[in-house]
């Protein structure tokens, strides 16, 4: 059996809401345990008028080549400070104009969003736990697993299940993917290229239905986890401190003004950097990336 687990606080204005709100004076999304890793949200105004906005408030805003989920206009941007966002419109059957990052450069354009004078409705939003440690990845798949076959959801696998080591690592998904909310659990460093990291990942990806995407404009990434049933049983779980070697978001947030220029460099070329982990591993990139160095100098 599973442990019990009390639920915390109520949240206001949110289906099935067993975590702590943080819509309060003073609480941002740093003081949050989790950090969105994916926000996308189609906003209440006509394209041109967002696209001339945008043209305005980004340092770059190029057209792509081709269409995406509908849209027949894709538009790369980047804002001040290095955070990438894709912006879509035309087409989709006269769908407003939506906008989305991903990764590191959700936050900030979850947050750019949250400030512009048109109302926005989420679309999607992913929620991201990071755990680190020597056991982890066995703690938190063992409990998911138990957790989906007690309550009857999905359970499906990916990645680099045979291996002893799995130096490629592994995915496990809990829910239908197909659904308004399920849950991935992998291993977020063997992904990045760390044949011997012990980062794993929890991500929750909410796709907000009716009036819960007008809701998501204004909540955090903890309070998504409120948003379906079965998500706000695992949240005090994992979020109570019940799981060891749980890494805040704050901690993967540098002040250093030097490590904040160079996530900068890499958001802004972030899709290249992300072609060179894939051919070469993170290791052999490095490797590369001082010797181009040390070629220019």
């Amino acid at each position: 059996m599973l442990p019990s687990v009390t639920p915390g606080p109520v949240i206001t204005g949110v289906t099935n809401p067993n975590i702590v709100t943080l819509l309060r004076d003073g609480v941002t999304d740093d003081d949050c345990l989790s950090r969105f890793d994916w926000y996308a949200a189609t906003l209440l105004a006509d394209s041109r008028t967002i696209t001339e906005h945008l043209v305005k408030t980004s340092l770059l805003l190029t057209p792509q080549g081709h269409g995406r989920f509908g849209y027949s206009e894709v538009y790369e941007g980047i804002l001040p400070g290095g955070t990438s966002y894709t912006l879509l419109t035309g087409g989709n059957r006269g769908a407003p104009p939506n906008v989305y990052g991903s990764g590191g450069n959700a936050p900030e354009v979850g947050a750019m969003l949250r400030t512009l004078t048109w109302r926005h409705r989420v679309t999607r939003a992913d929620s991201a736990l990071d755990f680190e440690g020597s056991g982890v990845w066995e703690t938190l798949t063992g409990y998911l697993v138990e957790f989906a076959h007690e309550r009857g959801l999905d359970i499906a696998n990916a990645g680099d299940w045979i291996s002893d080591a799995a130096p490629r690592g592994r995915t496990l998904y809990v829910g239908s993917r197909k659904s308004k909310a399920f849950l991935r659990c992998y291993e977020k460093g063997k992904q990045l290229g760390d044949a011997d990291s012990k980062w794993v990942r929890v991500e929750l990806v909410i796709r907000p239905e009716g009036e819960q995407r007008d809701k998501a404009a204004f909540v955090s990434p903890d309070d998504l986890w409120g948003f379906a049933g079965w998500p706000s049983e695992l949240a005090p779980w994992l979020m109570g401190g019940l799981v060891p070697g749980r890494v805040t978001a704050s901690r993967r947030h540098s002040t250093d003004p030097l490590h904040t220029r160079l996530i900068a460099l890499f958001k802004r070329n972030n899709r290249l950097l992300s072609q060179g982990i894939t051919k070469y591993g993170a290791k052999k990139l490095m490797h590369l990336l001082e010797t181009t160095l040390e070629d220019a100098q």
